[in-house]
């Protein structure tokens, strides 16, 4: 299996965060665990309101809606 880091994303799911506050807690963890190291240097971007997971969308539901009328649409 090869990581497509373009696809790549870390869902911080907490959406009271707003995405810079998700991409400092995200860094925080990150250069505290030398274990982490290599997100560190991946550039992942990161979101708080879902993402999909092997195509099927997971997080709130508000953005799993829209996603899945998206999709509809396109179809």
């Amino acid at each position: 299996m090869v990581l497509n880091v373009s696809k790549f994303k870390l869902y911080f799911p907490d959406p009271a965060l707003n995405i810079v506050q998700a991409r400092s807690t995200i860094d925080l963890a990150v250069n505290a665990d030398h274990f982490l190291s290599d997100l560190a240097d991946m550039g992942a971007e990161i979101c708080t309101d879902g993402m999909r997971v092997a195509g099927v969308p997971v997080g709130i539901d508000d953005w799993v809606k829209a996603f899945v009328a998206k999709k509809a649409l396109a179809v």
